[in-house]
């Protein structure tokens, strides 16, 4: 609820931006319901479809850079770093890759000889049971919206494996990491969007999560 005081009590609200209306805000209706609109549909843009502030800047006719970032603070909108827009670029086809990947954690092959990054010793053996059984996979595929009752906004979920075949997602997760009010609303969303969901916890999967 804080990040909703904070932006009715902006001067972008009180003054009733232009640039909230060319986002789609509209000042006669509830203002949190307006809010978490313009707030889904940024993270929709930007998250899901892989949108650059740059192109959300043309899109929406926003005037500045600043201002675009103002807008992403206001909504709570985390900008990507170097590092990840280079990558966004890469996925979205803006870019090209560099010849010598930016490195993470661990990279493992898959029996299909595909190469993933890793996070954990937790993904990692999940991964190699997978490559045993020769069941197809990919990691960090997805990105899914999903409403967080904590806090009170939405968040993107960036599952850990999706299975083709069988249309699951599976989270990896240790106790330490595990919060389990935020992985329910996060089912409920891959649920929702028709995935089969498996929760992996301290390597053994929790039945009917």
């Amino acid at each position: 609820m804080q990040l909703f005081e904070n932006f009715i009590q902006s001067q972008f609200f009180k003054r009733k931006s232009p640039n909230l209306v060319k986002l789609g805000f509209n000042f006669l209706n509830d203002s949190n319901t307006e809010f978490l609109k313009i707030q889904s549909m940024l993270y929709t843009e930007y998250y899901i479809q892989g949108e650059s502030m740059l192109t959300l800047m043309k899109k929406f006719n926003i005037p500045s850079s600043k201002t675009m970032d103002i807008i992403f603070r206001l909504f709570d909108v985390k900008a990507r770093t170097f590092s990840e827009s280079t990558l966004n670029a890469i996925y979205t086809k803006r870019a090209v890759p560099r010849t010598n990947p930016i490195q993470s954690i661990t990279y493992h092959t898959s029996w299909m000889g595909e190469i993933f990054c890793l996070r954990s010793s937790y993904e990692e053996s999940y991964a190699k049971i997978l490559d045993t059984q020769q069941i197809r996979y990919m990691v960090e595929h997805l990105r899914i919206k999903y409403f967080s009752v904590l806090e009170n906004r939405y968040r993107i979920a960036v599952p850990d494996f999706y299975l083709p075949d069988s249309n699951t997602i599976v989270e990896i997760k240790s106790l330490y990491w595990l919060r389990p009010e935020e992985m329910r609303n996060k089912r409920d969303a891959y649920l929702n969007l028709g995935y089969k969901f498996k929760l992996i916890l301290e390597h053994q999967e929790v039945e009917n999560w």
